[in-house]
C-alpha cells in the first residue's frame, strides 16, 4: 500500500529535532524550506482545529484490546525527541470494555 504525499510530509515534518535548524533539516532530507514551512503550517492549523473542539484541552484516549497490568499502555513522542510512556496501574477494578 502506498502512502500519500500528505502522510509522508506529516511524518517527515514531525521528526525534525527541536535543536536542528529547519535549513539543516531540509538539506538533510532533500526538501525545500518553503515546502517544509507550508506543510508544517498546514498541520499546525489542523491540530489547533482538532483541539479547539474540546474546550478542556484534553484529548480522549480509548484503548481497544486487553490491558496487562504494569505494561506500557501508550508512548507519546515529543518534537524535542523525548517521549512520555504511560503505564497501566492496578486500580482494584475489573477490566472494562470502555477503557
Amino acid at each position: 500500500m502506498s502512502i500519500s504525499n500528505e502522510e509522508a510530509m506529516r511524518e517527515l515534518v514531525s521528526i525534525r529535532p527541536a535543536d536542528q535548524s529547519v535549513k539543516d533539516f531540509c538539506q538533510e532530507h532533500h526538501i525545500g524550506e518553503a515546502k517544509f514551512y507550508y506543510w508544517n503550517s498546514k498541520f499546525k492549523k489542523q491540530q489547533v482545529s482538532f483541539v479547539a473542539k474540546d474546550k478542556s484541552g484534553f484529548i480522549p484516549l480509548k484503548i481497544k484490546g486487553s490491558i496487562e497490568e504494569g505494561r506500557p499502555l501508550a508512548r507519546i513522542a515529543l518534537n524535542s525527541g523525548n517521549s512520555i510512556t504511560v503505564f497501566t496501574a492496578h486500580l482494584g477494578m475489573t477490566h472494562s470494555s470502555d477503557i
